[in-house]
């Protein structure tokens, strides 16, 4: 039923789209995206490991970071002025500058950055469940390519989930020393932050344009584009970008303007509660919630959502809710077969799940 529901949401959109001057491109590409949810099923039905599956693009989006960082940085070594080439063709990742400080700084912008939250949240969880020496190690690498990729929003949520996990998970000690290096970065850090950096400031060139974007949807608001929408992919005059768009960073607004505001905050609440029997405030399901929420908060700033990637997080929260832990741990990790290791009761050539070997 959520799937259901958010095709239909989608569907209105597109249809608004179709009998309208929209950008019937954008329109299709977006509702095409949606259908990534369908994959839920194919989760559960075949036991599928989302963890260790999030894990191993997580692992290899790293892999290729450093293989992108280190050719950047020695153009003389064979190969890596076309190897950096590629990477930059195939939108892999690139280099660019941010305005974190009076000076620009140099970042690696790669792409789908958002997406290693997803394993970032796992080894964390883990870590506090059981230290072990790998996972630590993979926090780190993670950590550091969040950081290198200067997302600022990822940063910020990844952090959010550190605090919030320890405070959920670890132990009555480390519960009260991370509490108060929160209050220290509270009152010390953060200050310094605003003082002697933009990031937070509305002059720098992001921040700018996402207020303009804001403050022109509330300009064109009236009650027929509030409570219906104007369609997927629908134009709007904006002075972030001073001309028209059809798209912006802030998907709430986006999703607001194309189907209203009534049908959009009847998705978000589908994205987080799919069921409401689902929501749990006591087992292990309540920090994937508050990581699924943190993400949710970045599609506030950041268009993280509405493409494969983010429907891939959407899949992976879900499945979190929807699949009991006991089974993920007992069974990590699976594939189907038709012929080999037949469950006691199962029929001659029905398909059954088996551990990879």
């Amino acid at each position: 039923m959520p799937v259901v529901a958010i095709i239909g949401i989608f569907l209105y959109g597109l249809i608004l789209a179709i009998n309208a001057d929209n950008d019937r491109a954008l329109a299709l590409q977006f509702f095409l995206a949606i259908f990534v949810l369908i994959l839920v099923h194919f989760v559960e039905h075949f036991h599928i490991d989302m963890d260790r599956a999030s894990e191993i693009c997580g692992k290899t989006m790293v892999v290729f970071t450093i293989i992108y960082a280190t050719l950047s940085l020695n153009p003389g070594l064979p190969y890596a002025t076309v190897l950096v080439e590629w990477f930059n063709e195939i939108s892999l990742s690139s280099t660019a500058e941010r305005e974190f400080l009076d000076s620009a700084t140099s970042t690696l912008a790669l792409g789908t950055a958002p997406f290693l939250f997803v394993p970032f949240c796992i080894v964390t969880i883990r870590l506090f469940q059981r230290f072990r020496g790998s996972d630590f190690f993979w926090l780190m690498l993670y950590s550091g390519t969040i950081i290198a990729s200067g997302a600022r929003g990822v940063i910020v949520i990844a952090l959010g989930f550190l605090v919030l996990a320890a405070l959920r998970l670890a132990s009555p000690l480390v519960r009260i020393l991370v509490i108060i290096a929160s209050a220290a970065a509270f009152f010390i850090i953060i200050p310094e932050i605003l003082a002697y950096t933009n990031i937070f400031s509305d002059e720098e060139v992001s921040n700018n344009a996402k207020i303009g974007h804001f403050d022109s949807y509330i300009d064109a608001l009236n009650i027929s584009n509030g409570l219906l929408g104007e369609g997927l992919g629908s134009y709007y005059y904006s002075s972030g970008k001073g001309d028209l768009t059809q798209h912006t960073e802030i998907t709430p607004l986006d999703m607001a303007r194309y189907v209203g505001i009534p049908l959009a905050f009847m998705f978000f609440t589908i994205l987080l509660i799919p069921r409401i029997k689902m929501l749990n405030f006591r087992g292990i399901e309540f920090v994937y919630t508050m990581a699924f929420l943190l993400y949710l908060i970045l599609s506030v700033t950041n268009p993280v959502l509405i493409n494969s990637y983010g429907m891939l997080v959407v899949v992976w929260y879900w499945t979190k809710l929807h699949v009991p832990q006991s089974s993920v741990h007992a069974s990590p990790s699976w594939h189907v077969s038709n012929h080999s290791a037949v469950r006691p009761g199962a029929r001659p050539g029905s398909i059954t799940a088996v551990p990879f070997e």
